[in-house]
């Protein structure tokens, strides 16, 4: 039974993709993405298609280096085929005026890198996508088809997470220590941790803020830091006591990509995997120059079956 579905309709080729599965959710890397393409040949029989071809694409887009011509890059490591509907001939033309369903299916590969969004015009994405297509025997005709776009990422569990903290101390002797009560997260919730402040000579501390960052790197992709989400915390505008204790909690937003160390190259270049990690800062803005007090802690995120899109 098909429960969710991603449909693509226009006023000449009308075709639709429906998914197995529940609404709006990510396809596991290692699962198998199913469904069904629906087509109706009814208004246009001089279309004359012979084979349709179903095509699941990964790839990669970067920003080039400023000397280069091209604002972005992008390259295929993933292509994989399937045929639904093998025509015998040249003559063998899809009848018009019926309505037609095809089932396909690919098997997602357990090494396959997590979908990345673009964050901005600077950050680097991997996405993955299923490409209709609809042969026509015509030299001169171009052949038709229509894409969807799929979010593939890694499914995981709570276990083994950790409380994990940091401490630094500045110049003028302010002391922050950061204490995040789990080390892994999951994307589409909240996380917690909780922030301690020395501040003996009461020095002036403008404000506190905690940004959770996204880094991308391997293959041909120079390095990204890309912010997630960013907030000021609530307590320590223009503070100058002597202690201050706390806890926050931050959402993980659902364009965050799965924490990922790939063990295969998988169409990157052989010692450069592509790996997603992230952090939690959280720095102490303070008056004076070279003041502030920076703490940056690794933290795992990661999708459960209860994550929604």
């Amino acid at each position: 039974m098909f429960l969710s579905f991603s449909s693509f309709i226009s006023s000449e080729f009308d075709i639709k993709c429906k998914f197995a599965g529940k609404q709006n959710t990510p396809f596991w890397a290692g699962d198998i993405i199913a469904g069904t393409v629906e087509y109706a040949h009814s208004k246009y029989p001089e279309w004359n298609i012979t084979n349709i071809r179903a095509v699941l694409f990964g790839m990669v887009s970067y920003k080039a280096r400023f000397f280069e011509k091209r604002s972005r890059h992008s390259y295929e490591f993933l292509r994989e085929r399937l045929i639904l509907r093998s025509a015998n001939g040249s003559k063998d033309l899809l009848p018009a005026f019926h309505n037609y369903s095809w089932p396909f299916s690919f098997r997602l590969d357990k090494s396959l890198p997590p979908t990345v969004q673009k964050i901005h015009s600077k950050s680097a994405n991997v996405y993955y996508y299923i490409m209709f297509l609809f042969e026509r025997p015509e030299w001169y005709r171009k052949d038709l088809d229509k894409t969807c776009s799929v979010n593939i990422q890694h499914l995981s569990s709570l276990t083994n997470a950790k409380q994990v903290e940091e401490r630094k101390k500045n110049e003028k002797g302010t002391h922050l220590h950061v204490i995040l009560h789990k080390n892994i997260v999951v994307a589409g919730k909240t996380f917690s941790f909780t922030v301690n402040l020395q501040n003996w000579k009461k020095a002036l501390i403008h404000r506190l803020s905690a940004t959770l960052l996204q880094t991308v790197t391997g293959g041909r992709i120079t390095k990204t830091n890309d912010v997630l989400h960013k907030q000021t915390l609530e307590g320590m505008h223009s503070f100058q006591n002597e202690t201050f204790h706390q806890q926050f909690e931050l959402p993980v937003p659902l364009n965050a990509a799965s924490t990922w160390a790939a063990n295969s190259s998988f169409g990157f270049f052989k010692g450069k995997p592509l790996a997603v990690s992230h952090k939690l800062q959280v720095e102490a803005h303070i008056r004076g120059f070279y003041t502030n007090i920076c703490l940056k802690i690794p933290l795992t995120i990661i999708y459960t079956n209860e994550t929604q899109n």
